[in-house]
């Protein structure tokens, strides 16, 4: 499969990490939309219509629900911030990676833990369930829920092990949708055969990589009504994305050269519910002083 890729518009939204489930979208480390709010480590707005026409000029257009997730026990030594929205109608779900931010003159470990935040009334105030398997070396410290299609009564995720800098293989685990926020739910894929079909673990440490599969950093996924397929975006300058019928096996990168205001791109995140026949939409930021600059822009990719 081939595509093009184009820069549509640059919003009026500072920070990065801009992903969404439905309407719902996070932000991080910045002033938000508008660019007139104070700065926070983590966002979540409701943003409605077509991505593409997006201005926020004055930050009306998009309405912040809530501000810095609660941290619970964490001490404030430590950051987290938001990998993914889950959008299940009665619940909003966050998936969460915390890790040690950097202190001048300590070492410091790279330990990321993973968690998952809920909110019972719509983003307003959330519950981060603690007591997480995702740490120690976990394949799934940062957990990217698959947005679209999933009618089998499960919740879907892909796992990877550290947010920037993984340039590593990718993980797969699902979860009975009720049961997101309970981690010993969570079922972990182990491979798939010809005469027992996919298999699935409740022991996450052994898990096996999705074939194919790789990203640099934080990835996305959802599926694609037009394609019919799930597609998968987690590279930075190169949109670096992956088409697949099905979730566990035949995932083909897609062929793209993306034009040179992506090269300082990073964390692309796929829009999910929004996307045409034949068209994809997705966010990236950039770098302060560059082209795409620190803040939400809109790229889109063209299937041929």
């Amino acid at each position: 499969m081939k595509a093009t890729v184009e820069h549509l518009t640059a919003v009026n939204s500072h920070g990065d990490l801009h992903f969404n489930s439905g309407n719902f979208y996070s932000g991080g480390d910045g002033r938000g939309p508008g660019d007139t709010g104070p700065y926070v480590g983590n966002w979540v707005a409701i943003m409605e219509g077509d991505p593409s026409k997006w201005t926020f000029s004055t930050g009306d257009e998009a309405q912040i629900v809530s501000t810095d997730l609660p941290y619970g026990p964490i001490p404030k030594a430590q950051s987290h911030k938001i990998c993914s929205l889950l959008d299940t109608g009665s619940k909003l779900h966050a998936a969460v990676e915390w890790h040690m931010r950097p202190q001048r003159g300590v070492v410091v470990s790279n330990q990321v833990v993973g968690t998952i935040a809920t909110s019972f009334d719509r983003g307003k105030t959330w519950r981060e369930t603690m007591d997480s398997e995702w740490q120690d070396g976990s394949p799934f410290a940062c957990l990217h829920f698959v947005n679209g299609r999933v009618d089998d009564g499960y919740t879907y995720a892909f796992g990877i092990g550290q947010p920037r800098q993984w340039d590593g293989p990718v993980y797969l685990a699902r979860v009975l949708t009720d049961l997101v926020a309970h981690y010993s739910a969570w079922q972990y894929f182990t491979g798939r055969s010809r005469w027992r079909g996919v298999q699935w673990t409740k022991d996450q440490y052994k898990a096996v990589p999705v074939p194919g599969l790789s990203t640099e950093m934080r990835p996305s996924a959802i599926w694609h009504t037009g394609l019919q397929k799930y597609l998968f975006l987690g590279t930075t300058a190169t949109i670096g994305l992956f088409a697949s019928n099905s979730l566990w096996q035949g995932w083909e990168r897609v062929t793209m050269a993306p034009p040179s205001i992506f090269n300082t791109g990073y964390m692309p995140g796929l829009i999910a519910g929004y996307s045409g026949k034949d068209f994809a939409l997705f966010t990236i930021a950039g770098k302060e002083g560059t082209k795409l600059d620190y803040r939400m822009n809109i790229g889109k990719i063209v299937f041929k």
